[in-house]
């Protein structure tokens, strides 16, 4: 069990690779916290403080990260060199009402695959052509929805879209950019 902690700067980062199995992440006053992904991650981000943005890459093999107990207002990132790479978020406060995450989509091979639970508003900021299956964005209240943001430059194919996804809002996107569903 290794804990890491930041400096005083805000610009801190921790860079880790993974080749499967379940981890506790201990890490405090760190702001970036790069992973490289090798096969199946699981990563219990519930002793993290401090952090905003999660970047996680697949290293050109199909792999499926899962974060675990994310916290509030933490960006992730995702970039893929293969098809079939996913990743599962599950935020630590997730009984809220109004929860909100960004993914960056930095660079897409393939379709790639975001799964989140009871996110009531998912923002995808598109940086260059990517294709998503979003067919695990579900809300666990039956009544309850969500909805799907789109930032960005780039262009973005949507397949297996989740039923409680009822709204798409592309009103943000940036000259370049696109959205097929």
């Amino acid at each position: 069990n290794l804990t890491v902690t930041g400096g005083t700067t805000a610009n801190d980062v921790v860079n880790a690779i993974y080749d499967g199995g379940t981890d506790i992440i201990k890490i405090s006053a760190v702001e970036t916290f790069n992973i490289q992904a090798d096969a199946t991650a699981s990563l219990d981000l519930s002793n993290v403080t401090g952090l905003t943005r999660v970047n996680v890459d697949d290293d050109n093999t199909t792999a499926a990260t899962t974060l675990t107990d994310l916290g509030d207002s933490i960006k992730v990132g995702l970039t893929t060199g293969t098809g079939g790479s996913s990743v599962v978020i599950d935020l630590l406060n997730k009984t809220a009402t109004d929860n909100a995450l960004t993914v960056e989509l930095t660079s897409i091979s393939g379709t790639a695959d975001i799964d989140a639970t009871d996110i009531e508003t998912l923002t995808l900021d598109v940086k260059a052509t990517s294709a998503m299956s979003l067919d695990g964005l579900s809300m666990t209240t039956a009544s309850a929805t969500s909805s799907l943001a789109v930032i960005g430059t780039g262009a973005l194919t949507v397949s297996a879209l989740h039923a409680d996804v009822t709204t798409i809002d592309a009103s943000g996107m940036s000259t370049g950019g696109s959205i097929t569903q």
